[in-house]
């Protein structure tokens, strides 16, 4: 299947694919000496992100709800250039379940699946069998820069854009955090699912009702002085 690299450091910048042509491919089929056409999948491109991890720089806790919600947050923190990928493809020989980590799984039904983010996130949006999912990170894990974060925060990038369901990043990150401290009730803050999706040197600040405000900083542009001096 041809490459659809969706490189981003927010949801609203990975495009939707199109299928190969448009339209599904025809075949006939024979029935009674009749030939009559019979209509095969439409091949969907393979789709990857891209989803960089991020330095906290202050306010690291503040994001946590039993802190927020008495005080609000703030956290100041910045993405880097080491990033985590997720591939996602439909399978075309079988309707299996396919996901590649550390671990590789092979199952019939998402539900079964036992890394949680991916079945949840594929669970999320009415996805239970047909596809391939991969990862891969210029980091490994537990480093303490919000790779479980980016994992799902990518793979929920792809999933839209198979579904053609775009969203915002503030929309992608919401949907992330719903799922780790809501569906799987981690003892996690908000500051993973937020940079993820946003990047760049951004300020969180965290209303006491969970609601959180992204404000980008802009740094004046540096120039090198000219040779000589």
């Amino acid at each position: 299947a041809p490459l659809h690299f969706a490189e981003h450091l927010g949801a609203a910048e990975v495009e939707s694919p199109a299928p190969r042509g448009g339209v599904a491919h025809i075949k006939f089929a024979t029935k009674g000496g009749r030939r009559r056409p019979r209509k095969v999948p439409t091949l969907y491109p393979m789709i990857v992100t891209r989803t960089p991890f991020r330095v906290t720089l202050g306010g690291g806790g503040t994001d946590l709800p039993s802190f927020y919600e008495k005080h609000g947050g703030y956290v100041l923190a910045m993405g880097i250039d080491k990033y985590m990928y997720v591939a996602l493809n439909v399978p075309y020989a079988d309707r299996k379940v396919r996901l590649h980590y550390t671990q590789s799984e092979t199952v019939d039904r998402v539900e079964d699946l036992q890394h949680e983010l991916a079945r949840e996130a594929l669970l999320a949006h009415d996805i239970h069998d047909g596809i391939e999912v991969a990862s891969l990170a210029d980091l490994p894990a537990g480093t303490g820069l919000g790779s479980s974060s980016s994992y799902l925060v990518g793979l929920l990038n792809a999933i839209r854009a198979y579904r053609r369901k775009p969203a915002t990043f503030e929309d992608v990150a919401e949907e992330a955090c719903r799922i780790e401290l809501g569906t799987l009730k981690k003892p996690i803050g908000k500051q993973d699912q937020f940079m993820a999706a946003a990047g760049g040197l951004t300020e969180l600040h965290i209303a006491r009702d969970g609601k959180v405000r992204v404000e980008r900083i802009r740094l004046p542009e540096y120039e090198r002085p000219a040779s000589g001096h």
